[in-house]
């Protein structure tokens, strides 16, 4: 996977031809990259949903509705998995919103995958419980809080 903060076409085209998957975030893309991405390289596009304090932060305005609205709005595009990302959480090990993540786990047709907070093996399970696919972690494995062969790839 690649992230490069892309904001137009010849950003995605750049990454896709050296990753599989290309990741676009909503700080820097629009909903029309999103969408046309989606389409240009099928089930190659992550989409990841950055957020902060429960708002989604959004270069465009299209995008600036509820996480769940925003998740629901990408079901419709072919699009490989969804990247809940909570700035306010990452680095802190201060745990994750159980409630919030199923409530987006329920409305996504893709796979979901979870950044910020965090803490340990124990959210990590919670997270496989209630349907969420994969987890970005760094904090918690430097503290050892989450043991390094307890990783794994599926």
């Amino acid at each position: 996977m690649v992230d490069i903060g892309a904001q137009n076409m010849k950003d995605v085209e750049k990454c896709a031809t050296i990753a599989d998957t290309v990741i676009l975030g909503t700080e820097t893309a629009s909903l029309d990259l999103i969408e046309k991405s989606s389409i240009r390289f099928p089930g190659r596009i992550n989409v990841s949903i950055d957020m902060k304090n429960g708002k989604v932060l959004a270069r465009d305005r299209n995008m600036e509705i509820g996480p769940v609205d925003l998740v629901k709005r990408f079901n419709d595009h072919d699009i490989r998995d969804i990247i809940i990302l909570d700035l306010g959480r990452v680095g802190t090990g201060a745990g994750i919103d159980l409630d919030f993540l199923k409530d987006i786990a329920g409305a996504s047709s893709r796979d979901v995958l979870v950044g910020g907070g965090i803490k340990d093996m124990d959210d990590i399970k919670a997270l496989e419980r209630i349907g969420i696919s994969g987890a970005l972690v760094a904090t918690a494995v430097h503290s050892g809080n989450i043991p390094a062969d307890q990783i794994r790839k599926k």
